[in-house]
């Protein structure tokens, strides 16, 4: 047929329609080959750097878990030049690791797990090696007891000497998370090496403590910084430490398999480490087996080190879920009472203890110990989910969007045993609980840490309740957690770095070099007796960007020290510290107290209305007006103000402190620059509307202060005055959004501390009554409320608004404390090393007004007490704060101001 159409077609057409037809499937082969070949989505990367500054490395795991709900479950993320694919969601992680296991079941051996195993051992290996250590220690393992009554045996003989641990303490607090540590690795140390240790053993603490600072350290952002550029690694500190730890290591256990090798017994295998080296005699002289000294020893140190890590930790936060959760604590006693009795518990009393088994599970699903699993990598080039993933490709199965997968659990976020219960009160498994991950990765040593965490949580419930330390409430058990490479309880920060480092010392963030004074008698000394030299502020770079060097805040040099001096003076001539400013702050008491009244005793949100009334008295003083609450130009101003202060502390600003370059690609530092043109134009128009009004013989504010004094130097001919447009936007910035910010944080801690400890709040309205009746409180009425102004002092010391202080710079060269510190540096006075000094307050983390008191009841000032800094840059409001506080303080106002005052005292405050 087609030969007869083609004897009435040209040559030539002929020709044409063969390179056509040729042509249209040579295209649809190449967009075929091209989609089949199609990566997954995922956030543009920046070049070299990739995603790094689109993740928070504080919690990888949930900035990864936050990108699937907009990329979907396969999306693709660089760290650096490095393509990542990650997998979310209990579908696509077990559709990958089980349903496709051989494809997604190789171990990305990254530069730091390479640095740790050499790719020995069963942990960052891969290929043959992995597959015969893996079978072989299953194997041995299971040998050995491994969820049988054998290792049950072990984990019950050291329930016991935990539970003698824990008598030894007699109910009073103690950190028990060394003590399961130790316990935990006996368990292991008795299969792997046939004894166990005694709790205070040296080696055992050592071996037992260097794991675990090796697992917290892995997951350091400096870290994944070295997995990205090796390079690095001589120059980080945390590598160097975990390069030690590795060596000290491999030379503890060294010396026990080598005990262990000159007693061997081929007849009588007495552990682990035995069974490999009768292994290895008998294949001796096969050059090509798996069994010689480099797998032994890292399969040993894997299976110790992660065994006692995730095992450990997991049982830490099963008794701090009880703590927190009393109820729960008390309904799995009234089970194992009802079960088990006195008994010691068994494997077998799990089928019977329902309720039991899912608080254990729950604990396990919500701690999440294990994030991000270990990265796995692809063996060969797959389509998954319609896209192409090429072999070799790292892959990241995201655990926490498995565990927290809102399309397989009811509420994700929340302790629910019921999660683990069907309506009759029944156990059950749910296929996404992979604390374990699953495929051909799995935890080899599920089994027995199943036994572990069982035998070990009813053991010690069966003999403790446990709760928080006296003083805390259940509410107030910090449960957060910090990323190494598991999660573990959130540690402290800079003071405890002052702790170890003395009250001077150097810290870096990123290259820039950073000195930190902490303790009052070091503050002082530098920000009083030296001002001189520690009185220069640190311009950052956001910190120029907001008054490009002009203002009060954020200046130095002859204009700051003007626009000091000048809004010092103006202020005081505005009535600060004087009846003026006191009649100002008592007016706005009224307009605050009339609007809580009209939420008529029902729980509010207290934040705006504050911030507004403490705004109303700057503004006063500033503008020579106030506002209305409800006007949607002062809403804005400061609310923009408030959110402003609140952007300037976060991390992608300090980031951006340390590398300006990245401004435009910080969603926080375009929020700021926004926030900063919309304030300019804001006062602009406040200032423009002064300056067409004003009248040189009727100075109204702070404003036409400024406005008449640069009037009077233009007239004089003096250009080079630092009285500009500049200096009073910049100023009335300055004192409108640092004011109301400071001082009204300071009020609603006041608020806060008053609802928490009502016990307080009587004594200060009992004072009130006696002192000062039904009349309005006054400033010269603090001298007789001793209790009442040692509240406010209380409430501004613990509440420690300004922890850091605002950075200074050393104007010269100085030497401090034996310490050369350059010109230039930058300089942090930690405040809250100050106002929590155990050295200056008898109980500096509790709320105690008797700081403040002398035995007698009366006030007594304390040096320490630096809630406004000191020095050259302290607050130079620092009356108005102390005023407000005084006038419009909780207890006052809740007792005092009004006759409504009563109705208020009952409010829940929010």
């Amino acid at each position: 047929m087609i030969q007869y159409i083609f004897r009435f077609i040209p040559a030539s057409v002929s020709l044409v329609w063969v390179i056509v037809s040729v042509s249209v499937l040579l295209f649809l082969y190449v967009q075929l080959s091209v989609l089949s070949r199609r990566e997954p989505p995922g956030p543009r990367p920046l070049p070299l750097l990739g995603n790094l500054f689109q993740v928070d490395l504080k919690r990888l795991d949930q900035s990864l878990f936050d990108l699937s709900k907009k990329y979907g479950p396969v999306f693709l993320v660089s760290f650096g030049p490095k393509k990542v694919v990650v997998l979310a969601g209990y579908r696509t992680v077990k559709q990958a690791l089980v349903n496709q296991a051989n494809e997604f079941g190789n171990r990305e051996v990254t530069p730091i797990f390479y640095d740790f195993n050499k790719e020995h051992g069963i942990l960052f290996a891969n290929g043959d090696s992995w597959k015969e250590m893996r079978r072989f220690t299953l194997s041995t393992l299971r040998d050995f007891g491994m969820g049988k009554s054998i290792s049950e045996q072990r984990i019950i003989e050291e329930c016991g000497w935990l539970i003698e641990e824990f008598d030894q303490f007699q109910g009073k607090p103690f950190d028990d998370t060394h003590t399961i540590s130790y316990a935990v690795s006996n368990v292991l140390s008795g299969l792997m090496f046939g004894k166990r240790f005694e709790y205070r053993d040296p080696l055992l603490q050592a071996i037992v403590n260097r794991d675990n600072e090796t697992i917290y350290l892995t997951g350091t952002a400096s870290i994944l910084i070295y997995n990205m550029f090796p390079w690095m690694g001589p120059w980080l500190k945390n590598w160097k430490a975990l390069m030690k730890n590795m060596e000290d290591g491999k030379a503890d256990l060294g010396k026990i398999i080598t005990e262990l090798k000159d007693t061997l017994d081929s007849d009588t295998c007495r552990c682990f480490v035995d069974v490999f080296l009768t292994q290895k005699q008998n294949l001796k002289g096969n050059n090509h087996t798996h069994y010689h000294d480099d797998n032994l020893l890292y399969t040993v140190m894997n299976l110790f080190a992660a065994g006692t890590d995730t095992t450990a930790t997991t049982i830490n936060w099963c008794l701090l879920f009880m703590a927190k959760y009393p109820h729960i604590q008390e309904r799995v006693q009234e089970e194992l009472n009802q079960v088990v009795g006195s008994r010691q518990v068994r494997i077998e009393d799990r089928k019977n203890l329902p309720f039991t088994d899912a608080v254990i599970h729950e604990s396990q699903r919500l701690a999440n110990i294990a994030p991000m699993a270990i990265p796995h990598t692809t063996s060969k080039d797959v389509i998954f989910q319609g896209y192409f993933i090429k072999k070799g490709t790292t892959v990241l199965p995201l655990l926490t969007s498995v565990l927290y997968d809102e399309s397989e659990w009811e509420s994700p976020r929340t302790f629910n045993p019921s999660h683990f219960l069907d309506k009759e009160g029944k156990f059950i498994k749910r296929d996404a609980f992979m604390p374990f991950s699953a495929g051909r990765r799995v935890c080899l040593g599920e089994s027995l840490a199943r036994m572990d965490i069982f035998l070990f949580f009813t053991s010690l419930l069966q003999h403790f309740s446990f709760t928080p330390p006296a003083g805390i409430s259940e509410d107030e058990l910090d449960l957060t957690p910090v990323v190494g490479f598991t999660l573990a309880p959130q540690p402290q920060g800079l003071c405890a770095l002052s702790k170890k480092y003395g009250p001077v010392f150097q810290i870096y963030f990123g290259p820039k070099k950073v000195v930190v004074l902490a303790g009052y008698r070091t503050v002082k000394q530098a920000l009083v007796n030296h001002a001189v030299e520690f009185g220069n502020r640190e311009v950052t770079p956001i910190f120029y960007d907001f008054n490009k060097g002009h203002g009060i805040l954020f200046a130095n040099g002859d204009s700051w020290r003007e626009m000091r001096r000048f809004s010092l003076t103006t202020l005081k001539d505005f009535g600060m510290g004087k009846r003026l400013s006191e009649e100002k702050i008592i007016e706005e008491c009224y307009y605050l107290i009339e609007e809580f009244e009209r939420f008529k005793g029902k729980p509010f949100i207290n934040s705006q209305a504050i911030h507004y009334a403490v705004s109303n008295v700057m503004s006063a003083v500033t503008f020579g007006k106030r506002f209305e609450y409800t006007d949607p130009v002062f809403q804005a101003m400061v609310d923009r103000d408030n959110e402003s202060i609140h952007l300037a502390g976060t991390a992608s600003v300090m980031i951006y402190n340390l590398l300006p370059w990245l401004g435009p690609y910080l969603k926080n530092w375009r929020d700021l620059m926004k926030n900063i043109e919309d304030g300019k134009s804001d006062i602009g128009k406040i200032i423009a509307d002064l300056k067409n009004t004003l009248d040189p013989n009727l100075c109204r504010c702070f404003v036409d202060a400024f406005l008449i004094r640069k009037q009077n130097l233009e007239e004089s001919k003096i250009n080079s005055s630092l009285y500009n447009d500049n200096n009073l936007l910049y100023s009335v910035m300055n004192l409108f959004g640092a004011g109301n910010d400071t001082t009204g944080n300071t009020l609603k801690w006041c608020l806060l501390y008053m609802a928490k400890h009502p016990c307080v709040q009587e004594q200060v309205q009992d004072e009130l009554k006696r002192v000062v009746g039904s009349r309005q409180v006054r400033v010269e009425d603090r001298k007789n409320l001793p209790f009442t102004d040692a509240v406010i002092h209380e409430s501004q010391r613990l509440a420690n608004i300004g922890p850091m202080a605002l950075p200074h710079a050393t104007s010269q060269d100085v030497t401090f404390q034996g310490y050369f510190i350059k010109k230039g540096t930058t300089v942090i006075p930690l405040l809250t090393s100050v106002l929590y000094d155990e050295s200056e307050w008898e109980s500096p983390y509790s709320f105690n007004p008797s700081h403040f008191l002398d035995k007698e009841g009366k006030f007594i000032k304390r040096d320490a007490f630096l809630a406004f800094s000191a020095g050259r840059r302290a607050c130079l409001g620092k009356v108005w704060p102390e005023w407000s506080s005084f006038c419009s303080s909780p207890p006052c106002s809740s007792t005092l101001l009004l006759p409504l005052r009563l109705e208020f005292q009952r409010m829940s405050w929010i």
